[in-house]
């Protein structure tokens, strides 16, 4: 005989004595019969509430067996889809299969196969899982190293993995799972996420019937930074000169929507005012501001995601964003940077706000070239981003000799398009050897101008 008991909402399946293998066997997979005990019991416990007051302990037990029975549906769920069960019953995948029957939308029922496959797979998640340490959002971002090329390194630093993932919210854990993804994809010279972001990149406006425009799309990080900085900024300003019942009125979303509008005014106005009317002279100030926390431990060539991982166990704060190496060297290019440095010893070096590229070097540089330094691009200088040639954040020094200025799209590609930096690096050695001919031209043309002429004595007459 089969006993079902309950403990704190846990289900657990114990064998009668005498039950032979093969009964035993059967019993097992009787679902039916066990399903409707556990819903019959769901019954109980909603009429229990409809007049009891939930503690808290009560609400615990209740999602506790909601993590159970999630991970229990997602690991039948990755099974059906692995089976041929649903290409029998004439379907032509699983997902459709398991959208038909239980009319779940397809991003959930791809979200819950791929959660499955990651606790079959996994032990240590399905253990934490079923013990309450985890919950699904977590085994969600795990979700995203579920592609082959990193299993070798998945499987040897899962416990690590597992380990950050209890102690961590899911905010901050989808931060470390991006940085050791990002670790992973350097040393397998994958694409990073934020360049695949950049190349993805796209803004729609579409005219719907009534008159109205609908504007959505996605952007990149260093775009979005300075397009979510512009609309805040105005979107304030709007705010701070309006009455305090026009500010009750108006949603948050209205302000940046006229912010959107006067953004693309000012565009306009400085257009009619340039001499082109093509580009608005823009100035040369950094349009992103970054606070940068650097660990000197992470910089050294042999740092491992194991050793990240161990790290992060022992503090108190995890990082607060994940971006590759090429994102954070494009961004210290040219921004406003607050630099918090971790030393060895530990302690914390606050730092003070500087420039990493100052104004008066893009002036220099504005005048050695009327646009980007790519050949064929034609994007204003004063619209450009300066670029150290030798990588600021290693150690490349602010000087006009290892600066140039590239438009925002060829800053991008040249610390992430390997082929594209090649190609580029070859046309700004070229431009630099120009102007340094140049320069050195101009500055022997002064020095032959400021140097005063000798004068020589008449020669001597020889009298007889």
């Amino acid at each position: 005989m089969m006993d079902m008991v309950f403990f704190g909402g846990a289900m657990s399946v114990g064998v009668g004595v005498g039950v032979s293998p093969s009964c035993y066997y059967e019993r097992m997979f009787d679902t039916l019969k066990v399903f409707e005990i556990i819903s019959s019991q769901i019954v109980l416990l909603q009429k229990h509430y409809e007049s009891s007051i939930v503690d808290t302990e009560s609400m615990l037990c209740l999602s506790n067996v909601e993590g159970q029975l999630g991970a229990l549906k997602d690991s039948v769920f990755a099974k059906y889809s692995a089976g041929g069960t649903w290409a029998v019953e004439g379907y032509g995948s699983s997902k459709s299969a398991i959208v038909h029957q239980t009319h779940a939308s397809r991003s959930s029922v791809a979200k819950s196969i791929a959660r499955g496959k990651l606790l079959n797979k996994l032990d240590s998640l399905s253990d934490a899982l079923r013990d309450n340490f985890l919950t699904s959002d977590h085994i969600d971002i795990f979700s995203r190293i579920k592609d082959s090329k990193y299993n070798e390194f998945l499987e040897r630093d899962i416990d690590l993995l597992t380990d950050n993932a209890i102690k961590l919210d899911v905010a901050h854990f989808s931060q470390i799972v991006n940085y050791w993804k990002n670790i992973v994809d350097d040393l397998l010279d994958e694409t990073p996420d934020d360049y695949k972001h950049f190349e993805n990149r796209r803004l729609i406006l579409n005219e719907l019937n009534d008159g109205s425009y609908l504007l959505h799309g996605v952007l990149d990080k260093a775009t979005a930074m300075v397009f979510k900085k512009a609309l805040e900024d105005i979107a304030n300003k709007f705010w701070r000169k309006d009455s305090i019942e026009q500010r009750k009125t108006t949603s948050k979303a209205a302000y940046r929507a006229d912010a959107a509008g006067y953004l693309g005014q000012l565009y306009l106005n400085a257009t009619a005012k340039s001499d082109d009317g093509e580009f608005a002279d823009f100035n040369f100030t950094p349009s992103i501001s970054s606070d940068i926390v650097v660990d000197i431990a992470q910089l050294r060539d042999d740092f491992s995601t194991r050793e990240y991982l161990s790290n992060n166990l022992s503090k108190t704060s995890p990082i607060n964003n994940a971006h590759s190496k090429n994102y954070v060297k494009q961004i210290l290019c040219d921004t406003e940077l607050n630099v918090i440095t971790i030393k060895n010893d530990s302690t914390i070096d606050i730092g003070r706000k500087v420039r990493v590229a100052p104004e008066k070097m893009k002036r220099i540089l504005a005048t050695q070239t009327d646009t980007c330094t790519i050949e064929g691009c034609n994007i204003p200088a004063s619209w450009c981003d300066a670029h150290h040639i030798h990588h600021w954040a290693d150690g490349g020094e602010t000087k006009i000799e290892n600066m140039v200025l590239l438009c925002r799209r060829h800053h991008t590609m040249i610390h992430n398009d390997k082929t594209f930096m090649y190609k580029a690096s070859m046309q700004i050695e070229q431009f630099k050897n120009r102007h340094q001919n140049t320069r050195h031209q101009l500055c022997q043309h002064e020095k032959q101008k400021q140097s005063p002429q000798q004068k020589h004595p008449p020669p001597l007459k020889h009298t007889g």
